[in-house]
């Protein structure tokens, strides 16, 4: 189900970042978190880098991943919760860095979600793209979905003063376990959805989502590697 865009914006303000560097997190650059043996991998907390919503439980549905060769965020939806966004502020320029690229891979689908119900907008894998004008986000979702078509979305917070968000499918089923680069020109894609100009150089960080509140289903999904660059 759509996540409440109160929530949701209270999430997004800025924090300076290094222009210089294009790697936004590929979580191996962490400090040392405590990693704890599950069968043939080893996890732990979301780093304190990532912001969550304010719950009353400790967040377990979001984890740093260490498989014996790299580290990432896995997220899996837990039942009987709501769907949680966790956000890096993190500011670039995307008119000199204007596409974003990273990994991810699906491991259960949500299934049974799809755009075209707000009953029933639940995502596999979704990654969020904030930037702001004024007091005022606007934010781009991308969504990895278990059978909607490629360009489908939905609209959300036109006229809502604290945000916006515009929402696309890029991605549509495919095979479970299998990591894919997604790579996308924030700017034009902004325009696109937006119909009008970016309303800042700067784009104020990212954030991912994966639940299954709607459809009562438990995906499973994982992230990693995003970087901005100039092409």
């Amino acid at each position: 189900m759509r996540v409440s865009l109160v929530a949701f914006f209270s999430l997004f303000s800025v924090l300076s970042f290094s222009s210089q560097s294009l790697v936004i997190e590929d979580f191996e650059s962490l400090p040392n978190i405590n990693l704890k043996s599950d069968s043939n991998v080893m996890s732990g907390p979301a780093p304190e880098q990532w912001e969550k919503p304010n719950v009353l439980n400790e967040l377990k549905d979001y984890v740093v991943v260490f498989d014996g060769t790299s580290r990432f965020l896995r997220a899996k939806f837990l039942s009987g919760t709501k769907g949680k966004v966790i956000f890096k502020k993190a500011e670039w320029n995307v008119v000199e860095k204007p596409f974003l690229s990273w990994s991810w891979r699906a491991l259960d689908w949500a299934t049974g979600s799809t755009v075209k119900d707000n009953r029933k907008e639940d995502s596999t894998a979704s990654v969020y793209v904030s930037f702001k004008s004024g007091m005022k986000n606007y934010v781009i979702k991308y969504i990895w979905a278990h059978t909607d078509s490629v360009g489908t979305g939905y609209s959300k917070g036109k006229w809502n003063p604290a945000g916006a968000l515009e929402a696309i499918v890029v991605r549509t089923g495919g095979e479970l376990n299998q990591w894919v680069q997604e790579k996308r020109n924030v700017v034009e894609d902004f325009k696109s959805l937006y119909k009008r100009d970016i309303p800042s150089p700067m784009a104020t960080g990212i954030g991912v989502l994966t639940e299954g509140d709607g459809t009562q289903t438990q995906p499973q999904a994982d992230y990693d590697n995003f970087v901005a660059s100039s092409n």
